[in-house]
């Protein structure tokens, strides 16, 4: 059996030195990741890029699944960017699972200031997918 999750994966995983080795973690019925860009992880200067954030929301969206068992991938990923992400400035990912039809998950999620204030949103339909279609 395939594991689902390994110490490489490019956002979560503590032993990939080029990645972003963020920890995820449950908070009730969401699945939470906490991080604060520096400069490598910017695009305009100050600015932190779209695709980081981008990895972010797919990590919190697909993790949440994972950890209930359920070996998925992202079929579509759709992100409103409202604020600016800046570097230093620690931004809070939040997912939570909104309906399931058949293998096809709809999940929604966020990203907040400590201060609460919105600086993106995203909604992905996750694939659950079997062994042998890998």
């Amino acid at each position: 059996m395939r594991k689902l999750v390994d110490s490489y994966c490019f956002v979560c995983g503590p032993d990939n030195p080029k990645g972003l080795q963020i920890p995820c973690y449950w908070d009730e019925d969401q699945y939470v990741a906490e991080f604060t860009p520096d400069r490598y992880h910017q695009g305009h200067p100050g600015i932190t890029h779209g695709g980081i954030i981008a990895s972010l929301f797919d990590e919190v969206m697909g993790k949440s699944l994972i950890h209930k068992g359920l070996m998925v991938v992202t079929a579509e990923l759709n992100i409103k960017y409202i604020k600016p992400l800046p570097i230093g400035q620690p931004v809070i990912f939040r997912s939570n699972m909104r309906e399931q039809k058949n293998r096809a998950i709809k999940m929604a999620a966020s990203a907040t200031f400590e201060d609460g204030t919105v600086a993106a949103e995203a909604e992905a339909v996750m694939i659950i997918v079997e062994e042998e279609d890998i």
